[in-house]
C-alpha cells in the first residue's frame, strides 16, 4: 500500500543494511516502510543534507526527467489499491 503525504516534511530517517527503515515526519512520527521513494525536486538541500548525514550516498544521474501534475488532494484514492 502507498502512503501519500501532503504538506509535511520527512526530517530524519533509520537505514540498516543499505536500506531505509523508518522515517520521521515534522521531527515528531516515525513510520516504518519496506520501500521509500523521495521524491525530492530541485529545492531539496535539506534532503540532500540528511542523507549524506546519514551515510547515504546519492548519485548524480546524466539526465533530470521532470513531470508536474497539478490536481485536487481529494482525488488522491484513501483506501489501498489492490
Amino acid at each position: 500500500m502507498a502512503k501519500l503525504r501532503f504538506n509535511e516534511k520527512l526530517t530524519d530517517l533509520k537505514h540498516e543494511n543499505g536500506q531505509v527503515t523508518s522515517i520521521q515526519i515534522n521531527n515528531s512520527v516515525w513510520d516504518d516502510y519496506d520501500q521509500v521513494i523521495l521524491a525530492t525536486g530541485h529545492s531539496a538541500r535539506d534532503i540532500f543534507y540528511l542523507l549524506h548525514n546519514r551515510g547515504i550516498k546519492v548519485e548524480a544521474k546524466p539526465f533530470a526527467i521532470g513531470v508536474r501534475i497539478e490536481h485536487s488532494q481529494s482525488l488522491n484514492r484513501s483506501d489501498p489499491v489492490t
